[in-house]
């Protein structure tokens, strides 16, 4: 099963830019790793889109072993990302000047 998200990474952020406390385990997990991606895609100049990023998906209560690959939509500047073993994907929006953002711009 293909699941497709759309994050305002955020919505994740508290008021000093972090992720609260007060997040679930599930949602930190989540969370964390987009930040992940985020850092990897702003990283530095890639050749290609692997990040070091492992998949959070589960299915069927077994942990995917993915690794997400990544990068900027240079015509929205969203990031996109997609899982290249389970196919979830999606994109993430509003992530410039966060704490996750590495500063490099294709």
């Amino acid at each position: 099963m293909n699941r497709n998200y759309v994050t305002n990474i955020t919505h994740f952020l508290d008021e000093n830019g972090t992720f609260p406390l007060e997040l679930t385990k599930e949602a930190r997990l989540i969370a964390e790793s987009l930040g992940k991606v985020i850092t990897c895609v702003t990283k530095e100049s890639r050749n290609t889109s692997k990040t070091d990023v492992v998949c959070w998906s589960t299915f069927n209560k077994k942990k995917c072993a993915g690794v997400i690959d990544a990068g900027i939509d240079l015509d929205s500047f969203t990031i996109l990302w997609n899982c290249n073993k389970c196919g979830d994907s999606g994109t993430i929006s509003n992530w410039e000047n966060t704490v996750m953002d590495s500063g490099y711009r294709p």
